[in-house]
């Protein structure tokens, strides 16, 4: 077994580490920059790990170069030193460059990576030239005269509401355009039963055509749930803009199945099964009939973008197995669709359908105010700007979904990171300022301050280098997700190598870990020290913003030192991304577990298992000041069936499966029995679970993480787990309550689990 590795080993302070980063792009040796042929992906075992993986040393340029090009849909092109072969040597010469420049610190003014160097199929996802942000640029960007008129004029929505509640009531017009394409999604599914004769239930309709209880107000009230929880953590849509009376009835009927949906969660399981069998109906046929809409076509439209992104989200996390694999399926669709026709960059009229509807408008009320004057350049400008910014935000929130979900579910990753040349999205004030005044205003005062856009790359390099950057706290959160990316396709590429028996050194292969690391460290640090954390868990709402990005660092450090989808098969999963997994998989995976257990990244990665599970199970009384009963112990008071972070619920499931299988796997390397104490029957398990998770979170020392293991905390976490994630809605979450409870009888028993 090798020796511990201490907490000082998986960091260091700043000054050391600028240190070795220098040292280290000296004297490390190019070891991979020759290896830029990569083949399909396979599994090969998984070599042992050595404490140097936690060097803290930097790779060098030259041995990290190659690494990042791997996802791209095409080779890239720059110039050649060899003639003779110049098509592959320039593809290798531009991938090169990108990860040149990106490892290469901010301040050395690395000149060989060139946006001009890319070739056409890179362009995908590039912003416009014009970026429209200041206003002082309206005078160049504005539209052509005559065109603002067709599009939101966002002066007349104002007054309408206040922010937080819909801008326009549904219309009984679109009631009835809503209810004939629910009645059309119902003929399509004549194979599924519906308790149509239930008088009380939502998709109750006597005559096959109506359904007297989805009236205009209960659409509303789904509309305003949309915009008060689900929009809060996707916010794709421009709420000061939208009238659900003339944008897209398949985006409205989006937001209402959402808008159910949710409410589904804010009730004990089973009190609105109607609610979450209305927004099924609409799930199961809505992909189709936006694929098959003609303003679907390449180039996209804003609406079907906005739409397709929100459905995938619906999709892959609040409803079933089925529609969760469908998602996985159709999301290179989805970015396929955002890579066509260059979402970000304005039409020519020869590209443009002939609707008579503006492409890019954020909220086309053209229909509802005929005549209506054109209004100020001010909101003209407002409206370019809201389409531009809205194009943005459907781009950003692609990628942070893939990537999550990539870590998350073990999907693969169909995006990388030098595909998004944007600028981050803006504040969150100047996104709901309900005019284009109060943009301005804002925009005026943070510019005072400093604050001003900053491009996604740029930023992403200054993170990945341990540099602060200056912005607000959901740009912080893309940045991360950069890093992760960046950490998925680097690894991904030693698995490409590793098939081709071409094995990174394990040197190599800890210096870039190690600058992650250090890059997912400072990140964190940076983001307590701009926003702070907050002064009140009242709220669903402030307990997700206090602990999202404790929950993603930890997450990152989780996936990055264990393969999930090993852990999973160690569990016992008979089929997992669709695959049976087979006898033989099995007994690869439970050779990889036992010499996976005794390395040092097994122990990082179980000790921010812990850290992860106790900042977001347990209730700390008086910790940020909110209670000053000093006497009041810790209790676990995490519901996943109310959390509305994406990530969160399975992260909880992934820490627990990962301290499962550490514990497992220890238990295979003692030659006698298995001695430690087990749950006593009638044993508070909520009690147990809480000390056993205080206990590892007042640890940072990963090398103490072996001597502290409990068989009967580790079942009380597996219990806690189970039962909270059997009370969600979504099957995944049945699917993991089950798996838990069978690797807890594991642990109990000793049996295998298979």
């Amino acid at each position: 077994m090798q020796e511990p590795v201490s907490a000082s080993e998986y960091g260091a302070s700043r000054q050391d580490s600028q240190e070795s980063i220098e040292d280290a792009r000296l004297a490390a040796a190019t070891s991979l920059s020759s290896l830029t042929t990569w083949a399909a992906a396979n599994r090969p075992p998984l070599p042992t790990p050595d404490p140097t993986l936690m060097s803290t040393e930097t790779p060098s340029v030259a041995g990290l170069t190659g690494i990042l090009s791997q996802a791209a849909p095409s080779p890239l092109a720059a110039p050649s030193m060899n003639t003779w072969n110049s098509t592959v040597d320039t593809a290798a010469q531009a991938s090169d460059n990108f990860a040149a420049w990106l490892f290469e610190s901010p301040g050395s003014q690395y000149d060989d990576f060139n946006i001009a160097n890319m070739p056409f199929l890179d362009f995908g996802l590039e912003y416009s030239p014009k970026d429209v942000w200041n206003l002082e640029d309206y005078a160049s960007t504005s539209e052509p005269p005559g065109s603002v008129a067709n599009h939101a004029t966002p002066s007349s929505l104002r007054d309408n509401a206040a922010i937080g509640t819909p801008i326009r009531g549904v219309s009984e017009e679109r009631r009835a355009a809503v209810l004939r394409l629910l009645s059309h999604f119902l003929t399509k599914q004549r194979n599924r039963v519906y308790a149509a004769s239930d008088q009380t239930r939502l998709l109750y309709n006597p005559d096959a055509q109506n359904f007297p209880n989805l009236s205009v107000g209960v659409l509303d009230r789904f509309v305003a749930n949309y915009w008060a929880n689900v929009d809060q953590q996707m916010s794709v849509v421009h709420q000061p803009t939208f009238s659900p009376n003339s944008c897209n009835v398949l985006l409205l009927v989006t937001i209402i199945m959402l808008g159910a949906a949710d409410m589904v969660k804010q009730k004990p399981k089973g009190l609105l099964e109607d609610h979450q069998e209305f927004s099924e109906v609409i799930a199961t046929q809505l992909r189709w009939e936006i694929f098959t809409d003609p303003e679907a076509q390449p180039p996209v439209q804003l609406w079907a973008a906005q739409a397709l992104l929100l459905l995938e989200y619906y999709e892959k996390q609040w409803s079933s197995r089925k529609l969760h694999e469908r998602a996985h399926i159709h999301h290179a669709s989805t970015l396929t669709l955002l890579r066509r026709g260059s979402p970000l960059i304005g039409r020519s009229d020869s590209e443009s359908p002939t609707s008579g509807m503006p492409t890019r408008c954020a909220s086309p009320t053209g229909e509802e105010l005929p005549g209506k004057p054109t209004g100020s350049s001010l909101d003209s400008w407002w409206v370019h700007w809201v389409r531009n910014e809205s194009f943005n935000r459907v781009v950003f929130t692609a990628f942070q979904i893939d990537t999550l979900h990539a870590l998350m579910y073990g999907h693969g990753a169909d995006m990388a990171p030098y595909e998004i040349r944007l600028p981050l999205p803006c504040d969150d004030s100047l996104w709901r300022a309900d005019s284009a005044e109060e943009v301005h205003r804002l925009d005026a005062n943070l510019k005072m301050y400093g604050i001003r856009p900053i491009n996604f790359l740029d930023g992403l390099k200054r993170c990945l280098h341990a540099h602060d950057v200056q912005t607000h706290a959901p740009a912080r959160m893309l940045l991360m997700a950069g890093l992760l990316s960046v950490g998925w396709h680097m690894s991904r590429r030693e698995k490409h190598l590793q098939f081709l028996e071409t094995v990174p050194s394990v040197r190599e292969q800890g210096r870039w870990r190690s600058m992650l690391l250090q890059a997912f460290g400072h990140w964190r640090q940076s983001f307590d020290d701009a926003v702070g954390p907050r002064k009140s868990r009242s709220s669903a709402a402030k307990t997700t913003d206090a602990n999202a990005p404790t929950v993603l660092f930890h997450l990152a450090h989780l996936t990055m030192h264990a393969d999930i989808i090993d852990i999973q098969i160690f569990s016992g999963t008979k089929r997992l991304l669709g695959r049976k997994v087979s006898d033989k998989d099995f007994l690869n995976v439970f050779q990889r577990m036992k010499a996976w257990q005794p390395t040092p990244i097994a122990r990082h990665a179980v000790l921010h298992s812990f850290k992860l599970l106790a900042a977001v199970m347990m209730n700390r009384p008086g910790k940020n000041g909110a209670n000053d009963a000093s006497n009041m112990q810790p209790f676990i008071s995490y519901s996943s069936r109310n959390d509305p972070m994406m990530y969160r619920p399975w992260g909880v499931y992934l820490a627990s499966l990962v301290i499962w299988a550490y514990q497992r796997a220890s238990s295979l390397h003692l030659s006698g029995p298995y001695t430690q104490q087990h749950l006593i029957e009638g044993q508070d398990e909520r009690e147990l679970c809480c000390r056993y998770l205080t206990a590892f979170s007042n640890i940072d020392d990963p090398a103490r993480v072996l001597a502290m293991l409990s068989v009967s905390g580790c079942a009380a976490i597996l219990s806690v787990v189970s039962q909270d994630l059997a009370n969600g809605e979504p099957e995944l979450f049945e699917e993991a309550a089950k798996r838990l409870q069978s690797c807890r009888e594991t642990l109990l028993t000793g049996t295998s689990g298979r």
